[in-house]
């Protein structure tokens, strides 16, 4: 019998020390608006350039509120280093401004800041009518703010705008100045029975603290209540109440009906 013998030889490897990985790049960010004034709630684009390796990189159109920049809307940046980024016109003037977010490759880096004007829409003439409806209460400005951003938000998700009900405002008026007089922060557990009648939906949203400008997007950014924002109602209506010295001083409630 012959007998084989196998011998197997592992070489050493020898493996230099680690490349240094190059640190994130500083970057321009460029930024323009399809329209620097327009209606209110109509189409507002803001779209641009970004430089360095900055492909596949998110960047985020941010606004000026009272507590900062508070992000809009997000996008990417595409193989050819550039974005889009879609939204809507506010009411009133509106700073905003697109910042890129930080990755390996590049700094995070904000345009420059772009101003934005939203005009209201001008009313058509009323048709004549054999016995006039009785005009309707006159709305806040701060009511007014939170209805259009209400209303605006549901369009970029091609839902109706809600109809601003005087009748379940007093009801959000009546608890957002319960919150305020007591200094508490809680439901209201008995909206569903006083509002008015024949709804087959309701809900309620309620916020304490915030800026008004900001409010909307506080809820925004809440699950719960971004469901109720995005709901099947047909009518809302609107509290609120500002009490300097307690606790909160700014106090909020929406309640959403369908009818």
């Amino acid at each position: 019998m012959r007998v084989v013998v196998v011998a197997l030889l592992a070489g050493l490897l020898l493996v230099g020390p680690p490349a240094q990985a190059a640190p994130p790049a500083a970057v321009k960010v460029s930024v323009s608006a399809s329209t620097t004034k327009a209606t209110t709630g109509s189409a507002l684009r803001f779209s641009g350039k970004v430089g360095g390796r900055s492909a596949g990189a998110v960047v985020a159109v941010e606004r000026r509120t009272q507590r900062g920049w508070v992000v809009v809307r997000t996008g990417k940046v595409t193989a050819g280093k550039k974005y889009v980024v879609r939204t809507t016109v506010r009411q009133g003037a509106t700073r905003y401004r697109v910042k890129v977010r930080r990755t390996a490759r590049i700094k995070a880096s904000v345009s420059r800041v772009v101003t934005v004007r939203g005009v209201r829409a001008s009313a058509p003439a009323p048709a004549p009518s054999p016995s006039p409806s009785p005009s309707p209460s006159p709305v806040s400005p701060e009511v007014a703010l939170i209805l259009q951003e209400t209303n605006a938000f549901r369009a970029q998700h091609q839902l109706k705008p809600l109809t601003l009900s005087a009748p379940i405002s007093e009801v959000a008026q009546r608890w957002s100045q319960t919150m305020a007089s007591t200094g508490t922060f809680a439901h209201n557990p008995s909206y569903a029975s006083q509002i008015p009648k024949g709804w087959t939906r309701a809900a309620e949203n309620i916020a304490a603290g915030y800026a008004v400008d900001a409010v909307v997007d506080g809820w925004i950014n809440s699950p719960g209540h971004r469901a109720n924002l995005l709901g099947d109602f047909t009518h809302i209506g609107i509290g609120y109440v500002s009490a300097p010295g307690t606790p909160y001083t700014r106090y909020f409630t929406q309640n959403f009906a369908k009818y």
